[in-house]
């Protein structure tokens, strides 16, 4: 088995032997790798690129870009719909969730979601697509302030509920559903915006 890790900050992706954890070799990757997303087959990874609002593919077995698709403003996590032959990508920059239909390699529809989406997955039947919105969307002076978590219906392709998170809530950036298909464990960070401003000489506003 191959694992595959898109660095950002050396601009590619590199393979790693999973038994192993030998380094296989690097792929140069433009404007900024982040999301990955193995094709069914095993033979096509597809690599967001954030900088360039695109979507490259690599073919594994050669280790060379074989194509790119265009989406949304920074686009960063990347959910793979195998039955469906259909992939979503969050972009950060447009508040959105591409929808590409790999038969044809083409955006088909794009959803509007709460605030800057980073991290998606999808149902065991391939239903829902879970979103973890990294960012809060409201008033900074709202003690209830937090980020959401979207959930979007595949077949009618939009938005059908927001889950807030508990107030103070932010840089939601995982989500991982229960083998039962009934919840969504979401990874964030938890500001304690109930105290007072400490360190404030230091640069700190508030305490996570």
């Amino acid at each position: 088995k191959t694992l595959y890790v898109s660095d950002k900050t050396a601009g590619c992706v590199t393979s790693l032997d999973a038994a192993t954890g030998d380094k296989l070799g690097e792929t140069p990757i433009a404007g900024e790798p982040n999301g990955l997303a193995l094709s069914a087959d095993g033979k096509i990874l597809y690599v967001t690129q954030r900088k360039i609002n695109s979507i490259a593919l690599l073919d594994t077995k050669q280790g060379i870009r074989v194509g790119r698709i265009s989406v949304g403003a920074w686009p960063v996590g990347l959910a793979l719909a195998k039955k469906a032959q259909r992939l979503y990508c969050c972009n950060q920059g447009n508040h959105s969730v591409s929808v590409i239909d790999l038969t044809t390699g083409q955006q088909i529809d794009e959803i509007a979601v709460v605030r800057s989406p980073a991290f998606a997955v999808i149902s065991a039947d391939e239903s829902r697509v879970v979103v973890a919105n990294s960012l809060p969307s409201g008033a900074g002076t709202d003690p209830d302030l937090a980020a959401e978590v979207s959930i979007l219906d595949t077949g009618a392709m939009r938005q059908v509920a927001r889950v807030k998170l508990p107030p103070g809530t932010t840089m939601a950036g995982g989500v991982r559903i229960s083998p039962n298909g009934k919840w969504a464990n979401v990874v964030d960070v938890l500001g304690r915006f109930d105290l007072q401003v400490t360190q404030l000489e230091e640069g700190w506003v508030h305490t996570s």
